[in-house]
């Protein structure tokens, strides 16, 4: 088939469209306008708390590697699910013994991620608020210690 000059820019047009549709990974777009746009100039993060939450993805990304055998570049929304994140998240406690102290801080990076998501791309609503859902984990050894401790001397002492 050949095609006239005058068919050529609607021919480009939509190959185009369709070429970066396909290619296009939402996932990767918005988690770097995360950390390089939105997290710089528009949070109250300090520099630590941004290392925290890259470090996160640094993680959860090694994770989907090495024990989900995807590479980073395949990852997009569609991939991504919440018992995944569930799963993500039992393997840092179980595997890589991580306290849940840490467990907890990781998730926290990973809804601060999809709070952004929810307001950038609504098309995601669904996902984000799953993730969202998600509850952080109580250490039972400080609870059992704050309430003992507790139970026995009180915070303060008021001064007559």
């Amino acid at each position: 088939m050949v095609l006239s000059l005058t068919q050529w820019p609607h021919f480009i047009r939509v190959f185009s469209l369709k070429w970066c549709t396909m290619n296009n990974n939402d996932f990767a777009t918005h988690l770097s306008a995360y950390f390089l746009k939105y997290m710089p100039r528009r949070t109250g993060y300090t520099s630590n708390t941004i290392k925290s939450y890259r470090d996160t993805f640094i993680i959860f990304l090694r994770y989907c590697k090495e024990v989900l055998q995807t590479k980073p570049e395949k990852i997009d929304f569609d991939f991504i699910n919440r018992n995944m994140i569930e799963d993500f998240l039992s393997w840092l406690e179980c595997k890589k013994k991580y306290s849940i102290s840490s467990r907890n801080l990781r998730l926290a990076g990973i809804q601060a991620f999809f709070r952004y998501v929810q307001l950038e791309a609504p098309e995601y609503m669904e996902l984000c608020s799953s993730i969202l859902a998600l509850k952080s984990k109580k250490n039972r050894l400080l609870k059992s210690i704050i309430s003992r401790s507790m139970v026995s001397k009180p915070f303060f002492q008021c001064r007559t």
